[in-house]
């Protein structure tokens, strides 16, 4: 296409030479190549995206963001609080630590799984809660 027709234009400058068989050549190996260098620069291009756009997904080149404290109720942050001095509790000490009942805490701690504050994992007939997420 453009290659072909910007080196026709070349050699008609200089001195009006008719292209030969080798011209012909040249010419479609240079259209070629063009044509690989934008399939290249169209995939490395969309590999930059994808790269970006998977670390902004996972949050800010993988921060954790904290959770502003104005968003959570005043027995929440007990709970998280209780969570940020042990990196993790068995959701059965929460009643002995808050004074809550155990259908608070399950209430609560559920609230706050929903919201990926913290994860909750099986551990026998209770729960291991992990903070995700800390506080500011």
């Amino acid at each position: 296409g453009n290659v072909a027709e910007e080196l026709k234009a070349e050699l008609a400058e200089l001195g009006g030479l008719q292209p030969t068989q080798q011209t012909q050549i040249t010419i479609a190996k240079k259209a070629g190549n063009s044509k690989g260098l934008f399939l290249i620069g169209i995939i490395v291009g969309g590999l930059v995206i994808f790269l970006v756009s998977s670390l902004f997904s996972v949050g800010i080149f993988g921060q954790k963001r904290g959770v502003p404290s104005d968003i959570l109720s005043d027995d929440e942050k007990k709970i998280v609080k209780e969570l940020e001095e042990k990196s993790e509790l068995k959701q059965e000490e929460l009643p002995k630590l808050t004074g809550f009942s155990k259908q608070k805490i399950t209430r609560l701690t559920f609230e706050l799984e929903e919201r990926d504050i913290l994860e909750k994992k099986r551990f026998g007939k209770t729960y291991i809660l992990i903070l995700k997420r800390s506080v500011r």
